[in-house]
């Protein structure tokens, strides 16, 4: 009998798949800041799933332990651009946050840095389930190493609960707060299992396809939209 893994890492990749198809589709027709930057997290995602399927006909080796370490760093570099989609998102709904802007970039430029010069020395040992490799932080790295994804990822999704709020208050669909709210609740409650990634995975699925519907129904090119508010003729 197959282990789980050969059915869940396929779905994954399929999954990661349709999103990018998705993403790249919506950047095509109409553009916006937080559109590219979720197109590069499902990028991420997509790597991320090639190297799990990968995993699955390797042992332990220098190519999993590279793509791993890869992984890690995608993850650190782009996950915190969640934060400027979201304040994005929030601000094109009407927040009055234009002063914020400068910090919000800023701030998040500085936290990507910080987390993925952590990751780039976190030590990662090869762990199997089932006939799947991965490699994950060693039980010998120091805590506040090990602790610095978590505490960032808490950051991050609590900043899209509460844009998911906002823009279910002002009469969106409430699908960004919901999928948020599930990946912090999941992610807190599935962290010592030993299928913590999977469980991470479809939640993450889930918020990826909830920002993309926001960001359809808001997503703009900034220079034709200045453009049609100054020409009539460009409205007809």
């Amino acid at each position: 009998m197959l282990h789980p893994v050969w059915f869940i890492v396929p779905s994954f990749m399929i999954s990661s798949l349709l999103l990018l198809v998705w993403s790249v589709s919506l950047l095509r027709q109409k553009y916006s800041i937080g559109l590219v930057f979720i197109t590069a997290v499902v990028l991420a995602e997509t790597f991320e799933n090639i190297a799990f399927g990968i995993g699955l006909f390797n042992d332990p080796g220098a190519l999993l332990e590279i793509l791993h370490r890869i992984r890690y760093l995608m993850h650190s570099l782009l996950l915190p651009t969640f934060v400027i989609v979201a304040f994005e998102l929030a601000y094109r709904n009407g927040a009055k946050l234009k002063k914020l802007t400068p910090y919000v970039y800023r701030s998040t430029l500085l936290i990507s840095l910080v987390w993925s010069a952590i990751d780039l020395f976190v030590p990662i040992e090869p762990t199997i389930v089932g006939q799947l490799v991965r490699y994950t932080a060693s039980d010998n790295a120091p805590i506040w190493m090990v602790a610095t994804g978590p505490v960032v990822l808490a950051f991050i999704v609590l900043s899209l609960i509460a844009s998911g709020a906002y823009l279910w208050r002002r009469q969106n669909p409430p699908w960004l707060f919901l999928s948020a709210t599930v990946m912090f609740v999941v992610s807190a409650a599935t962290a010592k299992n030993e299928y913590f990634w999977a469980y991470g995975n479809v939640v993450e699925v889930l918020l990826l396809a909830s920002m993309l519907e926001a960001e359809r129904k808001l997503a703009h090119f900034p220079v034709i939209d200045r453009a049609k508010a100054r020409i009539p003729s460009l409205e007809q």
